[in-house]
């Protein structure tokens, strides 16, 4: 038999080992909240995650579209030639599959510019080579809007179109070319045949085919379309495929260079809902 002392405090021993293992437990209650307090937490971060996602996803959309823009204006500006030889152009036509080919810089038509659309409620943008003819005896004294007039601006769509998706499916999602008020889908960049700058002239494309030079005349008084000034400018909205809301705005200003382009994501409805 045990002594007396071992015999009372064995059984101590135990009751306070119970004791102490019921202290450290939780109850239903404790666990329940820590559970719901945990799964909030998850929660918030997976709804912050997935908003940074978007804002990041739609920052690339604006400005891979305020590039591409750019782009073009920029492959003007250094005459970059994307024919291959084997078109040829006469009077502004130009044939996709002659009987024989062409070369570069034996034609008689001159790359006057790029033409880009941005439709409204489009995810991709087409662009388009402008070509133009010499005339006979041009005037070089002429104003640079007169002169690119004198050269019949076409725009080419049967050869050397190119497709550009907006990344992350943004789609344009309204216009409106200030001086009027009016909604815009065309953007034709010109460049004087005699110097370097580059005539912006924006508009709304007429419906099925129609004349590119008669378009831009600068010697019809109803014609909006052509300005070289930081006074006019057009709006193209950008709206995110996703829920996020914000909008951006591809901005024409008419100027020149790096002042011609611009990319604001400060944008508004307003700033784009032309008729």
């Amino acid at each position: 038999m045990l002594p007396v002392a071992k015999r009372h405090i064995l059984p101590l021993c135990a009751r306070l080992r119970r004791a102490r293992t019921e202290a450290a437990g939780y109850t239903i209650v404790e666990v329940s909240l820590f559970l719901a307090i945990s799964g909030l937490l998850v929660l918030v971060v997976l709804i912050g995650t997935g908003t940074t996602l978007q804002a990041t996803r739609f920052t690339d959309s604006a400005r891979s579209l305020s590039a591409y823009v750019q782009k073009q204006y920029d492959d003007l500006l250094n005459g970059v030639n994307t024919r291959t030889g084997s078109e040829a152009c006469t009077a502004g036509v130009v044939s996709a599959n002659p009987p024989t080919g062409q070369p570069a810089g034996t034609s008689t038509c001159l790359l006057l510019g790029k033409l880009v659309t941005l439709k409204q409620n489009s995810s991709t943008l087409q662009s388009y080579n402008i070509v133009g003819t010499e005339p006979a005896n041009p005037d070089f004294n002429e104003s640079d809007q007169q002169l690119i007039y004198d050269y019949q601006p076409t725009a080419v769509t049967n050869v050397g179109v190119d497709t550009f998706p907006i990344p992350w499916g943004a789609t344009i999602s309204g216009s409106k070319r200030l001086s009027d008020n009016k909604a815009v889908d065309a953007i034709a960049l010109i460049r004087s045949p005699r110097s370097t700058n580059i005539i912006t002239y924006v508009y709304k494309e007429p419906v099925g085919g129609y004349n590119l030079a008669s378009l831009i005349n600068p010697l019809l008084p109803a014609d909006a379309n052509n300005f070289n000034s930081t006074s006019n400018a057009s709006n193209f909205c950008l709206q995110s495929a996703d829920t996020f809301s914000v909008l951006a705005k591809i901005i024409l200003a008419g100027g020149q260079g790096q002042d011609a382009i611009a990319l604001s994501f400060n944008a508004v409805t307003g700033d784009c809902n032309g008729l």
